[in-house]
């Protein structure tokens, strides 16, 4: 593989598209997500998402990679840090050429001494020293003696192109510099040629690169110019048919360019930027769109992309483009604002954005209104803004031509309806946007929409649909090398697989395919994602190991944490901390963010497992409301999906250790007939807190015991769970068994111990003499006691209670 630098790719996100572009043959993947990684690494200071989408690709590769003219990118920090690390990254298993004027910027003494590189070949190894000369002259019989010969030398300081052209046309030209040297071949070229010859030197220095189809598209005879190029010695063979242009050649072609009459010049340019345009070399040809200086053509050059230079990383020229066009003429072009706009919303200035949008949408037309509006649509919904729904629905409502942008815009309208949680609407946006599916010939958006139909059906829970438009969207996506929309399929297919299947095998393959998806597509926040989703699952598992390498990487995505993010990490970290007994930070970690749940199925399990970890650290009153709060949001929650399953566990739990006995009596009832159709991991948990009810209130040692439980669990992932099950203390003491005791069998105990009679309690507490003997037959139970005197005892002894007789006192 051979990636030739040049003065193009002297920005971050130029190199990186260039250098996708480069493995075109070798990884075709690589080269079609390259553009939307460069589009990242031009507007974020992040590196590490370019770094691991370089190395994710070239894992299973074994080749060669020669890096050719590398001067021209070098001196970019960003870049030279970018090589150093893959290269470290990929050795031995890849080799590296790297070709350059200057190796200042890479750490060649660090790699001599580690043995990553062998001896590199410098500028003082190229020269011809004296002895070499010196047999040169001789071999070629020139007149020189040897004083001459070393005046020659020294003002050459050994130049070996220099040395031949002072030998060629004699020794009087090798007092000049090697700019001027330069300027000497190339002026002698031009004076020997025509005005139609000269073109051809001239055009073909415009483009740079070319091969016989780009000579055509010129209108020359292809082989004719290459043989006389390359008898100037004015390009060099790239390989596969290709040919560049020298650089020091090609910027003294360039300034004699610049020198001509401005019609001819214009005139070269115009036809040069064409041809690269026609063969796909679209950014190449704004470049020299914005030499030839005409306002006008680079607009006309801009609009006949729209924005799918911006989606293909090309942003740095597109900068450029419009810092070109003057004001008064930017403002007759509404798609050159909206790209302004675009820009800015890149590099976060939305507030910026969204005045150039609202200006660009003033100045459109109805056709090229709606595809700025599908435009602007996305960065707000991106951004969950709900008057992204006003300005979809307010284009919907406008007659215009059909084309693809119609199925584009219901299905990000779908998209937006879900966020403002208005379901109803969402289902017929994805309904209208799969109707205009068979308009859309871009694979790539044909993907988008799929998965937007899919994130439609999840959210309004019909997991049928959603499974196979996601399935749908992912072997579309998957073929046409668009990895970033293949991650947001994979993600619905995990969320179908963990929420509505709990099946953690096939989870955590769909969370591996989408973090080597988020890889390959260069996108930090979908990475992000998946390692979220990995972490919470080997949390659940309780696999240590596997754990403490998630934290590393976490740590390193750190910069990438949202809000969102991290309350997402929540729940994973209150189970650690349970499992070394620290319920209380458990609980303060989980209760500040239930309330603000997207919706009642995530805010009812999450004050469940608040009121757990209350109830665990004998809050008993933060236990109990956060149980009821969590009630609350359970009545609009529908009671067979799998969060009103965990809810109803972890309300169970909380019921046990709050020593509800007739409360987590009927909670194990319902839990048993929910297990029915809970799956095999939900009916293992029953039997657990089954066990741990037994355990909890009377002791009770029965089958499966407890520990068959626990290992129960962890055999089917649920390792942390078991984990923390098992940190709870169960009651083995005295003083253990009086903190099973409800609020009112407490206050029932004192009163007996203050030697009032049932009747006497129960009329101080309005309840009857039959319930309070109830009361106390439970207290003699939990606390394994045969009557109310020993209970008294108990209690006294361990100094939960006051002596009677203190209290008469």
């Amino acid at each position: 593989m051979r990636f030739d630098a040049a003065p193009e790719h002297g920005s971050p996100s130029e190199f990186l598209r260039g250098f996708g572009a480069a493995f075109g043959d070798l990884i075709p993947a690589m080269r079609s997500s390259g553009s939307s990684v460069a589009l990242r690494f031009a507007s974020d200071e992040d590196d590490d998402a370019a770094l691991a989408w370089a190395r994710e690709h070239l894992t299973a590769t074994e080749t060669t990679i020669v890096l050719d003219q590398l001067h021209h990118v070098l001196a970019v920090p960003r870049i030279a840090e970018f090589l150093t690390h893959l290269i470290d990254a990929t050795v031995p298993r890849l080799h590296w050429i790297l070709i350059g004027r200057e190796t200042g910027f890479l750490p060649v003494a660090r790699w001599m001494a580690t043995g990553i590189v062998s001896l590199p070949v410098d500028d003082a190894d190229l020269r011809v020293d004296f002895d070499e000369l010196r047999s040169a002259v001789i071999s070629m019989r020139a007149p020189l003696d040897e004083r001459a010969l070393q005046q020659l030398h020294a003002r050459t300081e050994g130049w070996p192109l220099g040395l031949s052209v002072a030998l060629s046309a004699g020794i009087a030209g090798a007092s000049e510099s090697r700019e001027a040297l330069y300027d000497t071949l190339v002026d002698a070229a031009l004076r020997a040629r025509d005005e139609a010859a000269q073109d051809r030197l001239f055009q073909s220095a415009l483009v740079a690169r070319f091969d016989e189809t780009l000579l055509v598209r010129l209108g020359y005879v292809a082989s004719d110019v290459i043989a006389e190029l390359t008898a100037l010695g004015f390009v060099y063979d790239l390989e596969g048919g290709s040919f560049a242009y020298h650089d020091s050649y090609r910027r003294v072609v360039l300034e004699r360019l610049d020198s001509l009459d401005a019609q001819r010049r214009a005139r070269l340019i115009d036809k040069a930027a064409e041809a690269l345009a026609a063969l796909g070399r679209w950014s190449e040809g704004i470049v020299l769109r914005i030499r030839g200086g005409d306002p006008s053509r680079i607009a006309d050059a801009l609009e006949s992309r729209g924005f799918a230079p911006i989606d293909l990383g090309e942003t740095t020229v597109v900068r450029d483009a419009l810092a070109a066009i003057p004001d008064e003429e930017l403002r007759a072009r509404p798609l050159g604002l909206a790209l302004k706009a675009a820009l800015a919303s890149l590099d976060d200035r939305f507030d910026l954005a969204e005045a150039w949008f609202q200006i660009a949408l003033d100045a459109a037309g109805p056709a090229l209104r709606r595809e700025i509006v599908v435009r602007f649509g996305l960065e707000l919904v991106r951004r969950e803004r709900p008057d992204a729904i006003a300005l979809l629905e307010d284009e919907t409502a406008r007659t215009v031509e059909k084309s693809e942008l119609d199925a584009a815009l219901w299905g990000l309208m779908g998209t937006a309806y879900v966020a403002a949680q208005k379901m109803n609407e969402a289902r017929a946006a994805a309904q209208q946007a799969l109707q205009g599916l068979a308009e859309v010939r871009d694979p790539a958006q044909r993907a988008r929409i799929l998965h937007q139909a899919a994130f439609v059906a999840l959210n309004d829970r019909d997991f049928v649909s959603a499974k196979d438009l996601a399935t749908s969207a992912l072997h579309v996506a998957e073929s046409a090398l668009n990895y970033d929309v293949t991650a947001r399929a994979l993600s619905i297919l995990y969320a179908l697989a963990i929420d509505v299947d709990d099946d953690a095998a096939t989870s955590r393959h769909y969370l591996h395919r989408l973090a080597e998806s988020a890889r390959k597509a260069g996108s930090p926040q979908l990475r992000l994602y998946a390692t979220l989703g990995i972490y919470e699952l080997e949390v659940l598992a309780g696999d240590t190991a596997v754990i403490e390498r998630l934290d590393v990487e976490l740590r390193e995505l750190e910069v990438f944490l949202t809000p969102a993010a991290s309350q997402a990490l929540l729940p994973a970290q209150a189970l650690r901390a349970s499992w070394d007994g620290r319920f209380d930070h458990a609980y303060s970690l989980l209760a500040p963010s239930a309330e603000k749940q997207f919706d009642d199925d995530r805010r009812a399990q999450r004050w469940a497992e608040a009121a757990v970890y209350a109830a665990a650290a004998g809050r008993r009153g933060d236990a109990t409301q956060a149980m009821l709060r969590s009630r609350k949001a359970l009545r609009n929650v529908e009671s067979q999906n799998r969060w009103a399953l965990r809810t109803h566990a972890y309300l169970a739990i909380a019921t046990i250790l709050l020593a509800h006995e007739g409360r987590a009596r009927s909670a194990l009832a319902g839990l048993r007939i929910l297990a029915r159709k809970g799956g095999p991991r939900f009916e293992a948990l029953v039997e657990t807190i089954r066990a741990l009810n037994g355990r909890w209130s009377t002791g009770w040692h029965g089958k499966p015991s407890l520990a068959e439980c626990l290992d129960r669990l962890e055999s089917l992932d649920l390792g942390g769970v078991a984990r923390f099950l098992g940190a709870i203390p169960l009651p083995s003491t005295d003083q253990a068994r009086f903190g099973l005791l409800s609020e009112a069998e407490r206050v029932v105990l004192e009163r007996v111990a203050a030697g009032a009679t049932s009747k006497e309690i129960g009329a101080e507490l309005e309840r009857s003499s039959q319930t309070i003997d109830v009361h106390i037959r439970t207290i003699c139970r939990k606390l394994g006691c045969s009557g109310r005197r020993q209970a008294v005892a108990v209690a006294i002894r361990e100094g939960l209670i006051v002596e009677r007789r203190a209290r008469l006192q």
